[in-house]
């Protein structure tokens, strides 16, 4: 059972932190350049687009960009772009570019993304793929802004702790800045629908391997299945629970503890954490780990093509058509 971290394209170190503490590696779907994956940790299994795929994607995402670029500036700047072109007519009023727009993001008149089509077409995963591509950089430029901020917030606390000759300010400001902030509570559907396209397209590449486990780092999505699933089973609850970094030398026996109970649980057989011991080696990192089994056609489409036999995938599922899904979240003891 290997874990597959979803529905982002980027991930976090935070995100990495949780992972590598309570897994030996895992496996995330990544829409980067040759470039940007070079050095990359050997245990994070990266699956990506064709190459043709890839540098479609980036020439698109660049070009929106320069368009941005050249249009952020006076409404000048975008007349001179549209000069020969009315500003409104037949085809680009208010109403056909609204219309266009929605059917682009994969929306419906109602204001609400469209349901997963039963096969993928082309254009939606290329359109996913862009998609995908410009959330990843977005994710990785509020990680860069935040990190920064919490610097300066640990610089700020040192130096009032330093004044004052107390801990307590240097605490307030250290944990303020540790804050996890949920990425997946913006465009949480649109972000799960796009990632679900990328997936399939590379299911025939994905079942080549060990068995999967979604697993994700935030709530928000969590919630979202929980909305969208005919039936939800908790079936592995752990709740700050000691665990070890994911370096220390007793880590790994544990996550294969944990793996164990994971695998018990789906299919069954004795699920709980009896098997698991706490950490008491003076690792300061605390768990949640929820895992849930969740049943019903809308959660199935998301992982599962639904036009030939590959409904089989490579995941791991319960007796009934169910999919697991799990939240891991870890933080520092004194937080």
């Amino acid at each position: 059972m290997k874990p597959l971290f979803f529905p982002f394209t980027h991930v976090r170190q935070q995100d990495a932190r949780a992972l590598f503490a309570c897994f030996k590696s895992f496996c995330h779907l990544g829409v980067s350049s040759p470039k940007e994956v070079e050095g990359r940790n050997p245990d994070i299994d990266l699956v990506l687009p064709t190459p043709d795929e890839l540098m479609s994607t980036l020439a698109t995402v660049e070009d929106y960009k320069q368009w941005a670029a050249v249009n952020q500036g006076r409404s000048g700047q975008l007349k001179a772009r549209v000069r020969e072109t009315p500003y409104f007519t037949s085809d680009t009023g208010v109403a056909t570019l609204k219309s266009s727009i929605e059917q682009g993001a994969g929306l419906s008149r109602s204001g609400s993304p469209e349901p997963v089509a039963p096969v993928d077409s082309r254009e939606a995963y290329l359109k996913s793929l862009v998609f995908l591509r410009t959330a990843q950089e977005s994710d990785a430029d509020t990680e860069e802004v935040n990190t920064r901020l919490c610097s300066i917030a640990r610089n700020e606390a040192a130096l009032f702790s330093a004044l004052k000759d107390g801990a307590t300010l240097s605490k307030q400001g250290v944990d303020s800045c540790t804050l996890d902030q949920d990425q997946g509570r913006a465009m949480t559907e649109e972000r799960i629908l796009a990632w679900a396209r990328f997936f399939r397209q590379k299911i025939d590449v994905l079942r080549e391997r060990e068995p999967l486990i979604p697993v994700t780092a935030s709530q928000a999505v969590m919630d979202y299945f929980h909305s969208k699933s005919k039936k939800s089973t908790k079936i592995l609850d752990i709740e700050n629970f000691k665990v070890h970094e994911g370096c220390c030398k007793h880590s790994a026996g544990w996550q294969e503890r944990l793996k164990s109970s994971m695998e018990n649980a789906i299919s069954g057989n004795n699920p709980g954490t009896n098997d698991l011991i706490e950490a008491d080696d003076g690792c300061g990192l605390l768990a949640d780990i929820q895992l849930y089994l969740f049943s019903g056609d809308d959660v199935i489409n998301i992982f599962c093509p639904t036009d030939r036999e590959a409904r089989k995938s490579a995941l791991i599922r319960g007796s009934n058509m169910e999919i697991p899904v799990c939240l891991v979240s870890v933080r520092n003891k004194n937080a």
